[in-house]
């Protein structure tokens, strides 16, 4: 296609978009500083009197729309599929809109446009999912090992050492924790490395591969997947725990996840061992898991208290 023929379509294409409500002219993105708070930049700290606007830097701008892709990655497994949604975004708005990489998060994160992006994205991993349905994958076949802590662990870059000191009961040291974790996620691992006195040992598990945990189950969309808990924990009077870390309604597979792991603690129980296990969910100091079965995860009433003591 030559340029002008270029050129003229990818004003139509922007024309379209402003039609539907996407701006593509935009040149940055702005973040209010209240009234009388003190910033420091780097000639001094400067008072600010009067409500002030400041522009995201470039750093900042691409921790917002990994973090932006990450949470609109749906029922997919987030740390592949996070790269997957940046890149298809990138693409997409270079080819059809003419908008660079570099400025591709300016336009998504948008204040206007945010809402238009996150509906868009939702309609394009329904039709993945249809799509997926229509094709009738050969059910996969999962056979049911030993796991055991591995003696050494391999990482990736996106991954960094905790700080010296921070945590002493990892079933491996050091301890290394993804650079992006979860709030939830980090304050439990801190939360459960205090507790000595009842924590033999525990682990991060993995999210995905042969090496790490995983539960099977069953997705909304009736497709089996392997769930990967986030956390394994051995008390020291010999009870395994198994937890994974959520915020209320934060996934829509969690009821499917914690009774699948629910019931895999019964069947192991069974056996004359002890296990618990679910999801877990924070309210103020304390950790809440559903013990039984669950429909959904918009509150925890009913739910136990986590008393590593009391298991």
């Amino acid at each position: 296609m030559m340029t002008d023929q270029l050129d003229e379509k990818i004003k139509y294409n922007r024309l379209q978009a402003k039609k539907h409500g996407v701006r593509c002219d935009v040149t940055r993105i702005m973040v209010d500083i209240p009234k009388d708070t003190r910033i420091t930049k780097f000639d001094g700290t400067t008072e600010v009197t009067e409500k002030a606007r400041l522009a995201r830097n470039g750093s900042e701008l691409m921790d917002m729309f990994t973090k932006f892709c990450r949470d609109n990655c749906g029922s997919f497994a987030k740390f592949d599929s996070t790269p997957v949604l940046m890149g298809a975004l990138e693409h997409v708005m270079e080819n059809y809109l003419g908008i660079f990489s570099m400025d591709v998060p300016k336009v998504v994160l948008q204040r206007d446009n945010k809402p238009h992006f996150e509906s868009l994205i939702r309609k394009a991993l329904l039709e993945y999912e249809r799509q997926l349905q229509k094709q009738k994958p050969a059910e996969p076949e999962y056979k049911e090992c030993v796991w055991e802590v591995p003696e050494t662990r391999l990482y990736n870059s996106q991954v960094s050492q905790a700080r010296d000191g921070e945590i002493f009961n990892h079933a491996l040291q050091p301890f290394f924790e993804q650079n992006n974790v979860s709030a939830p996620e980090y304050n439990f691992a801190r939360w459960l490395d205090q507790r000595t006195d009842e924590v033999d040992w525990w682990y991060k598990n993995g999210d995905e591969g042969k090496q790490h945990f995983a539960v099977p189950y069953t997705d909304m969309t009736g497709r089996k997947r392997c769930f990967y808990v986030d956390f394994i924990i051995r008390l020291k009077n010999g009870t395994i725990c198994l937890f994974d870390t959520k915020t209320p309604g934060s996934d829509e597979d969690a009821p499917e996840k914690n009774n699948a792991l629910f019931q895999y603690c019964e069947e192991y129980c069974a056996k004359g061992k002890k296990m618990v296990g679910g999801v877990l969910i924070a309210q103020g100091d304390n950790w809440y898991y559903p013990n039984g079965l669950i429909e959904d995860t918009a509150t925890t009433d009913g739910w136990s208290v986590l008393d590593l003591r009391n298991i």
